[in-house]
């Protein structure tokens, strides 16, 4: 494998109600060392993505952010190369390309203020996570929209939907769809423009947030983020 996803927080809160955040990163960091391990060893990198979307739906960006963040830099601790930080779309336009462009500026920011300055960092943005339409027609014009938001947001990747997202499990010829769809909305954006003082006001803001979360951790712990 060339990649792991999950983290002790975006795989914690969502799937598991028995196990303590305390445990959960316990497992986690062991899982960050064998990455790390196979860099120091043999110098192979994988990839370690995880995302901020816990419940998925109208998540404030800077909590979704800020959660990556976290999971960021205790993955490094542990010798990890290559972080995927993911964000999940929710619903406003400015809101959404500020947010996957604060993510990944903060990221690196927070990173290398605990010296790491060598993680190649990609970021994620997830097509809507929420309730999606039954209305097939309806569904493919929110995966279209979902693709123009993430072509602006200039997202390193895009998870995708399909129009039956929900409905079914789709078929491959329905994921085939979800991608023809997504490609069109790549092509469509290029005629697109947005208020990029919008997005410069949304970022202020969620900048603003993040540093106001992430200090408050650093300060707790007296500087371990783990602790």
């Amino acid at each position: 494998s060339s990649a792991v996803e999950g983290g002790f927080l975006c795989y914690l809160f969502p799937y598991n109600k028995d196990t303590s955040p305390s445990e959960s990163l316990e497992y986690w960091q062991y899982i960050d060392r064998l990455v790390g391990n196979y860099y120091e060893k043999d110098k192979i990198i994988i990839n370690r993505e995880w995302f901020g979307v816990l419940t998925a739906n109208l998540i404030p960006p800077s909590l979704a952010i800020s959660v990556n963040i976290i999971q960021s830099i205790l993955s490094a601790k542990q010798g990890v190369k290559s972080v995927s930080v993911g964000y999940a779309e929710q619903g406003n336009r400015s809101q959404d390309i500020a947010a996957i462009q604060s993510l990944r500026e903060l990221n690196i920011k927070y990173l290398k203020h605990y010296g790491f300055t060598d993680i190649n960092l990609t970021t994620v943005f997830h097509q809507y996570m929420a309730a999606f339409p039954t209305d097939t027609n309806k569904a493919e014009q929110l995966i279209f929209e979902s693709a123009i938001t993430a072509q602006l947001s200039r997202t390193d990747r895009m998870m995708m939907k399909s129009p039956v997202e929900a409905i079914k499990i789709p078929s491959t010829k329905e994921n085939a769809l979800g991608v023809k769809i997504s490609k069109n909305g790549f092509v469509a954006s290029k005629d697109l423009n947005y208020d990029m003082k919008d997005v410069l006001l949304e970022k202020k803001y969620i900048y603003m947030e993040v540093e106001s979360i992430i200090n408050a951790v650093i300060k707790l712990g007296d500087g371990d983020l783990a602790k």
